[in-house]
């Protein structure tokens, strides 16, 4: 699995982003589906065309962080099924 912590102000705009995996291992944080001060709601909906969903989300503080998933082994199965 793949995850993505995105980390919205209280107006619902991106701040900031960081992708890891289930190995705990953090990813290349260019992620080229939104970029700050997108609104969440139009990153979600470019993420889920990339195959990403929502996990759940969290406030702390004046911020809220929402927590994308991606299943890589589909992705890996869905690329070799390919002509």
């Amino acid at each position: 699995m793949e995850y993505l912590i995105i980390t919205t102000d209280g107006k619902l705009c991106v701040q900031d982003w960081t992708p890891f995996n289930n190995k705990r291992k953090v990813l290349n944080s260019e992620i080229p589906f939104f970029m700050k001060g997108d609104k969440i709601t139009n990153a979600l909906k470019s993420l889920s065309l990339e195959r990403w969903s929502l996990n759940s989300q969290f406030t702390k503080g004046k911020c809220i962080y929402f927590i994308i998933q991606r299943n890589i082994s589909n992705i890996q199965e869905n690329n070799s099924s390919k002509c």
